[in-house]
């Protein structure tokens, strides 16, 4: 029987991840030395991020685009692929680095944060780690949310949380943003009793509104619009969701929606000098804007 060449190119593509999907996958990064930078695989927490839109290495993206659900494959990838010469936040300047990464699975036109279709692991590879029990689950334990309490999955994400914010304070803010985004895979599968929904609530707002953090030192604008965006869903009027999305508008010249969340932030919270002196920039910037558009259309007529 004639197989169809189109047909068969078309289902083969179907089974990569495209342009908009939403890729869920195991990472682990190393460094010629050996050192390790970044590994999610032992949380078997899923890192996520949307094909085509910056989120993830170019090199590393291209490589997952190629691998179907399950499979792995490992790069190695030069300097100037990642960060050159400037270096960044664990990774030093001018390093190679070795990626091993394994594609679990991905959505079609999905958003980050939603359940990944299958489980993680599988109860055999689970491991309770040594003794066998008692104390809470870590990272060092082979587990999934399938696998834990409800209370223990907001336990997994607090105690990811707060290696994050030890790794903020010391200006390591790579790490701490990696942190957080574990943490917020507890979330993916999760689903909360209505006695530990306010808790579940507040820790992921407060873990988005870290990441937008850690996004807002690194100028990624508009990752710090789509983690306070996602706060506000939860809790519309979390001044520090307004404020921290105001300033990433403010950096990308949507000077009239910032100017609305900066401003609803500042009466929110009056006596905040630096929502004060965001808005104030804000508002001279829009002024400038204004004149320059005036003496455009002088030099018109």
């Amino acid at each position: 029987m004639a197989v169809n060449p189109s047909s068969s190119d078309s289902q083969d593509a179907a089974a990569r991840p495209a342009e908009g999907d939403v890729i869920y996958l195991y990472c682990k990064a190393t460094l010629e030395s050996g050192e390790v930078i970044y590994d999610n695989t032992s949380s078997r927490t899923p890192l996520s991020f949307i094909v085509g839109r910056g989120e993830m290495l170019p090199s590393v993206e291209k490589e997952l685009r190629h691998l179907k659900k399950g499979e792995k494959t490992s790069i190695v990838l030069a300097a100037s692929e990642t960060y050159g010469s400037l270096g960044f936040a664990g990774l030093p300047p001018n390093a190679s680095v070795q990626y091993d990464l394994e594609l679990i699975t991905f959505q079609k036109g999905g958003t980050p944060g939603g359940p990944p279709p299958i489980p993680l692991a599988s109860p055999e590879s689970a491991s309770a780690g040594e003794g066998g029990g008692g104390g809470s689950p870590g990272r060092d334990r082979h587990i999934t949310s399938l696998q834990l309490s409800p209370e223990d999955q907001l336990e997994c994400a607090s105690d990811s949380k707060e290696r994050g914010n030890d790794f903020f304070k010391k200006n390591q803010i790579a790490e701490a943003l990696m942190e957080y985004q574990d943490a917020l895979g507890w979330f993916h599968l999760a689903q909360w009793s209505p006695a530990l929904q306010p808790m579940a609530d507040s820790l992921q707002t407060t873990l988005l509104l870290n990441a937008a953090s850690c996004h807002l030192r690194r100028g990624e604008w508009l990752e710090v619009i789509d983690k306070t965006g996602k706060a506000l869903e939860i809790d519309p009027s979390s001044t520090k969701a307004l404020f921290r999305r105001g300033v990433a508008k403010m950096r990308l010249d949507e000077l009239e929606n910032a100017k609305k969340d900066l401003l609803k932030a500042a009466q929110q919270d009056p006596r905040n000098a630096e929502i004060r002196k965001n808005l104030n920039e804000c508002k001279q910037r829009m002024e400038a804007a204004n004149q320059r558009e005036k003496q455009l259309f002088k030099g018109l007529f």
